[in-house]
């Protein structure tokens, strides 16, 4: 199967002591966050779908979107929440078939 990009936004991963700026993206395969030049402008983070145990969106005034993985939890800072979590989840059902 090829890779393909399904849903593309801007971005802010909370990853250590601050947060990065670039883009969430979301293929048919995996979930990559890809930081702006300033912040490297490479894949920072890389999960495959298979391997992402669930996701939630974050509470009424805020825009994170949580990736619980078989290795812990990823939080990055989106618009549109809710439309993130239904891509994802969306997305993790057509690979299961």
């Amino acid at each position: 199967m090829k890779e393909e990009i399904l849903k593309k936004g801007a971005a802010n991963w909370f990853h250590g002591i601050g947060s990065k700026g670039g883009h969430l993206i979301l293929t048919n395969e995996t979930l990559y966050f890809e930081g702006h030049r300033v912040n490297a402008g490479k894949k920072e983070f890389e999960v495959e779908l298979e391997n992402i145990k669930s996701v939630e969106a974050g509470g009424f005034l805020s825009n994170n979107l949580t990736i619980i993985t078989n290795s812990g939890k990823d939080v990055f800072a989106v618009t549109g929440k809710k439309n993130w979590v239904t891509a994802i989840n969306d997305a993790i059902k057509n690979l299961e078939g």
